[in-house]
């Protein structure tokens, strides 16, 4: 995964390939931060290790939300077979969520992890019964809806928002996420007017 983005960097930027200062798990769409020199990606990376960059992430999941917006704080350990959460030697991990579109138990929610641990939004959306749609590694099933085909090899995890140093960058919703929107009945733009409404983007 990392590989291939260092190739198509180096297409696009022969002799001088900007650096990443961040990753994206595989599978996982939206925004990616890179810098053209060493010095300003050393400064970008120590915002990201401050937590002065904030990001929010769109994500569907499958299961049963008590509430419209919370917060899960879990503790996280990385293991040779992937996350878990270990209350004893984790090391601490938080994450809100606010519920932007229902349909039976298939929810969009908008996601902040105020921490940036490995597959972090992942393994806390697993551990309270709403796993991410197309998410096998952390008991996500694969999307069931038969007239969508070719959404139902992906992982619906999108960086939506970044925002550092007075600057925000957002990314437009894939294609993937689009097809559930028409499918069930929702639009973006009702989307982004319940997030907005929610004070979610003020947390």
């Amino acid at each position: 995964h990392n590989r291939s983005m260092d190739r198509i960097l180096g297409a696009y930027y022969p002799g001088s390939i900007p650096r990443l200062v961040h990753r994206l798990d595989k599978d996982t769409t939206g925004c990616l931060v890179m810098a053209r020199k060493r010095q300003k990606a050393s400064e970008l990376s120590q915002l990201f290790k401050t937590r002065d960059m904030q990001k929010i992430y769109w994500a569907l999941v499958r299961g049963h939300l008590t509430e419209q917006q919370g917060k899960i704080s879990l503790p996280l350990e990385k293991t040779d077979s992937g996350v878990v959460v270990n209350e004893e030697s984790g090391k601490s991990a938080m994450t809100l969520y606010q519920v932007l579109a229902t349909a039976g138990d298939l929810h969009l929610i908008a996601v902040k992890p105020t921490t940036g641990r490995m597959h972090q939004i992942r393994v806390h959306m697993s551990e309270i019964g709403a796993p991410l749609v197309g998410d096998r590694k952390y008991g996500g099933e694969p999307l069931d809806i038969d007239d969508l085909p070719k959404a139902q090899n992906n992982m619906f995890l999108h960086a939506w928002q970044i925002e550092f140093a007075k600057h925000k960058f957002n990314a437009p919703i894939p294609k993937h996420f689009k097809d559930v929107f028409d499918y069930v009945g929702w639009t973006e733009n009702e989307c982004l007017d319940q997030l907005e409404t929610s004070g979610f983007l003020d947390v």
